[in-house]
């Protein structure tokens, strides 16, 4: 169980990521190349939320983005 502890459903993800869960169903669908990094079990939706391909690293390259725009 030690993986389900490094992973968040949808409702977690946008909790701590500040996007709505309507939105990160969208980006998830539409445009996923812009959508945190996920995967599926079964008919459930799960984002993993650390290591290298996460929601921390796919958080932090936002950040990065967005302070590189301002400069």
């Amino acid at each position: 169980m030690a993986d389900a502890q490094r992973a968040g459903d949808v409702r977690k993800v946008a909790e701590l990521s500040g996007l709505s869960k309507s939105k990160l169903d969208k980006m998830r669908i539409y445009d996923p190349e812009h959508s945190p990094p996920f995967f599926r079990v079964g008919s459930r939706v799960l984002y993993p939320l650390t290591g290298p391909d996460s929601l921390e690293t796919w958080m932090a390259a936002r950040v990065a983005e967005v302070q590189a725009a301002r400069r």
